[in-house]
């Protein structure tokens, strides 16, 4: 899904669409887990959509950018220790 603004309302047609598509299907569709950015609006649609125990679990190259651009340029942490 792409969108120049994360929305929430956004996120929750996204996350139903999937559900309308198993249903068709005959499938069963309540993840437990999901990989996506670690935006409000993405986590809260996904909880409203699936319910509190879904998890949410970040990208892991968005994790590596962030801490890169968050604590090396800090210089909290060395460069060679992201590695």
């Amino acid at each position: 899904m792409i969108t120049s603004q994360e929305q929430e309302i956004d996120f929750i047609y996204f996350y139903e669409s999937l559900c309308q598509i198993a249903k068709k299907l005959n499938t069963k569709f309540r993840p437990r887990y999901i990989v996506q950015d670690g935006s409000d609006a993405m986590r809260n649609a996904a909880i409203t959509v699936f319910g509190e125990k879904v998890k949410t679990l970040m990208y892991y190259l968005h994790i590596k950018y962030n801490v890169k651009t968050k604590y090396v340029s800090r210089k909290l942490i060395t460069r060679h220790k992201l590695k």
